[in-house]
This record gives structure tokens, C-alpha cells and sequence, in this order.
């Protein structure tokens, strides 16, 4: 007869299964992408306080490029 209960076995989770792998897409944001680079085109939604209308901007990879796209879009020099 023993003095000490015998150790319930430890518990071990159920395996994780594996994620499906995606299928990269052929088209996205409406421009067909067969060249096999996955680059997304982002599009900046602006307007001016007083209620202008909707700019899309779109074709710029840096913060200094979207400043000067929006000037353009709205007829205002970029420095400001």
C-alpha cells in the first residue's frame, strides 16, 4: 500500500493544425497583377475641412509625394 496518490498524467493540448496556405490572387484593387509581385496600390481618400469634394489619391510611395498629390488635387502650392 502506498503513502502518496499516484500523479494524474499531465495534460497535453491537441496538435495545432497547419494554416491552408493562400493562393496569391491575380487581381487586386482592380489592376491584374500577373507579373507575380504582390505590391498593393494604396488610395488616399482626402477632403478639406470646409466640405470639397472627394479626392482619391493614389501613385505615391512616400509621406512627401502624398502631400504633393494632394496639393495637385486641390490647386494649392505644396508648402502649404
Amino acid at each position: 500500500m502506498s503513502l502518496f496518490k499516484k500523479k494524474a498524467p499531465k495534460y497535453t493540448p491537441p496538435p495545432v493544425p497547419q494554416s491552408p496556405v493562400e493562393e496569391p490572387q491575380q487581381q487586386a484593387n482592380g489592376v491584374d497583377n500577373n507579373n507575380g509581385a504582390q505590391k498593393s496600390q494604396l488610395v488616399f481618400h482626402c477632403q478639406q475641412a470646409h466640405g470639397s469634394p472627394l479626392g482619391l489619391i493614389s501613385g505615391f510611395s512616400n509621406v512627401k509625394e502624398l502631400y504633393q498629390k494632394i496639393a495637385e488635387c486641390y490647386d494649392f502650392p505644396p508648402d502649404e
